[in-house]
Parts: structure tokens; C-alpha cells; sequence
């Protein structure tokens, strides 16, 4: 079988396991990771040629490779350079779920009063069979850890596109700014 179909089937039968045990609630994420960390775990269907890394002075691209029609259940491949960094952001009302196929990130987790820093409450890290997940109202930032280039699977509640309520926070002062979808550059689409 091709490759790119393969890969096609298989993220279309994960992300319609994920809304099956999700049933629009999303309370417990635990087993959207699972079965996220099962579809990363196939490492042959995401490789660096189909998923290349950034170059230049990119320090991350974005690759959709499923979203509904009505923009919900989004998932994206991300790859970034040793050294990317995101600041204290939310996700605009969605919930996520990150698996890692190469690389591992460091997710810092934080509670934010306007107009104040954000407080970090906790700190997990996504690598190979550890996904990590956030609900609609998390805050966390992203550290990419050690020298390794990163690939991680990234499924949204809302595509991108969607989350016109992202909001993206100073970590010294809390000031907030909307998150564009300018900010996450140019986003490929590889359905």
C-alpha cells in the first residue's frame, strides 16, 4: 500500500476512535491520549521527508492532517528545531491532546488573574509514549528539551482557524494578546 494513503487511514481511523471514546465530553483525556500515542508510536507513516523540518530562521512548521468539516477535531503534525520556545498560551476554548513521534517537549502548566504573571502550578513532558493533554480552559507553555529536532502530533476540539479566542501571555507581567493564526506561520496541508 502507498505510504501517504496508509498514513491517510490510519489518522482517519485515530481521530475517529478519539471523537468515539470523547463523545463530546471531555472531561477525562486520558484515553484520546492513548490512542493519539498509538497513531505516533507508527513511526514509519511520519517521516522527515513527507514532514520536513524548519529551516532558516523558522524554528517550527505545522502540517494539518485531519479536520472536520465543521473545523473541529484537528490534527496537525508539528516539527521543530532543538530550542523552540511558546509562551504561556491557551488554546482559545479547545481542548488538546500532543503526541510525540521524535523529540520531547517540556510543558509547563500555569493559573493567570489578569493583569498579574502567570503562576506555574506544574510541569510534564511529552516524548515518545508520554502524550500530554490539555482541557479548553489550560495555560501552558512549550519548551522544546534537548538536542533531538521534534515531531509531535497535535489534536485540537477546534482547528486553528477556530480558536479566534487564543489568547497568549506575557510570562513576567501577564499582560494578554490575542494569538493570531499568523503567528503559527504557514500551516500545510497534508490531507
Amino acid at each position: 500500500m502507498n505510504l501517504s494513503i496508509e498514513r491517510t487511514e490510519a489518522v482517519q481511523a485515530a481521530v475517529q476512535s478519539i471523537q468515539e471514546v470523547l463523545h463530546g465530553d471531555v472531561g477525562d483525556l486520558s484515553e484520546a491520549e492513548r490512542l493519539l500515542e498509538s497513531l505516533s508510536a507508527r513511526s514509519e507513516l511520519f517521516s522527515v521527508a513527507d514532514f520536513p523540518l524548519p529551516s532558516g530562521a523558522e524554528t517550527d512548521r505545522t502540517f494539518l492532517l485531519h479536520e472536520n468539516a465543521d473545523g473541529t477535531s484537528a490534527l496537525y503534525m508539528c516539527t521543530s528545531v532543538p530550542g523552540m520556545e511558546y509562551r504561556p498560551h491557551d488554546h482559545g476554548g479547545s481542548w488538546a491532546v500532543i503526541a510525540a513521534v521524535a523529540g520531547a517537549e517540556k510543558h509547563r502548566f500555569y493559573s493567570a488573574r489578569p493583569g498579574e504573571a502567570p503562576v506555574q502550578t506544574g510541569e510534564k513532558i511529552c516524548k515518545p509514549g508520554q502524550p500530554v493533554s490539555m482541557r479548553a480552559e489550560d495555560i501552558h507553555s512549550i519548551h522544546a528539551a534537548g538536542d533531538v529536532p521534534l515531531m509531535h502530533l497535535h489534536l485540537y476540539g477546534m482547528a486553528f482557524h477556530k480558536q479566534s479566542e487564543r489568547r497568549e501571555f506575557d510570562p513576567a507581567t501577564g499582560a494578554e494578546r490575542r494569538f493570531e493564526l499568523d503567528d503559527f506561520g504557514f500551516v500545510e496541508d497534508h490531507r
